[in-house]
């Protein structure tokens, strides 16, 4: 039997408390989980196939796809909470970490003197340890572009801190380029 979208929307209002259940399995937080469910179910709208589904059929779909977008969800904020412990700074630093403060300070600057394209692929790949298949997934562009952004930001951003460490004001110089 053939649905369109009011049975997504039916199946939608009949489980949304299972499924939000299912997402605070995962993620330990109702309003993250709520989200994640709301996030699901517009994607599946847009997927032509899923109003061909049987109700029972499209329960199990939609239960799994909120598992899977609640894992991915957590992995994503297990990331972002690490590149946040490496890059931020911490409250009370001593005075032994004043020259790791500066020098992270510097390559941030550095970072935002780059192109937008070279500036999200640097820090999806260093802070977020991400391939280069996986920022070109995010970013839905060709791997080779997420390649040679790569190449010239480590290429920018090595002449931009070498001139640092010989004229200071190179850095402030670079921040125009763009």
């Amino acid at each position: 039997m053939a649905l369109g979208i009011e049975s997504l929307e039916h199946v939608y209002v009949r489980h949304r408390r299972a499924f939000e259940d299912a997402g605070v399995a995962i993620l330990h937080d109702r309003e993250d989980a709520r989200d994640c469910v709301h996030d699901v179910f517009l994607a599946l709208c847009q997927r032509p196939g899923v109003c061909s589904m049987s109700a029972q059929a499209l329960a199990r779909y939609f239960f799994a796809c909120v598992r899977n977008a609640a894992v991915t969800r957590l992995r994503r904020q297990r990331r972002f909470r690490n590149v946040l412990a490496k890059i931020g700074a911490r409250a009370g630093d001593t005075q032994s970490e004043i020259p790791d403060w500066i020098e992270r300070e510097r390559v941030a600057q550095a970072i935002g003197a780059l192109s937008g394209g070279q500036r999200a692929v640097v820090v999806m790949q260093y802070f977020a340890r991400m391939t280069h298949g996986e920022i070109a997934a995010v970013l839905q562009q060709p791997i080779g572009t997420v390649k040679h952004r790569s190449f010239v930001a480590r290429r920018r951003l090595q002449a931009t801190l070498s001139a640092c460490d010989a004229h200071p004001s190179a850095l402030r110089q670079a921040q125009g380029d763009d």
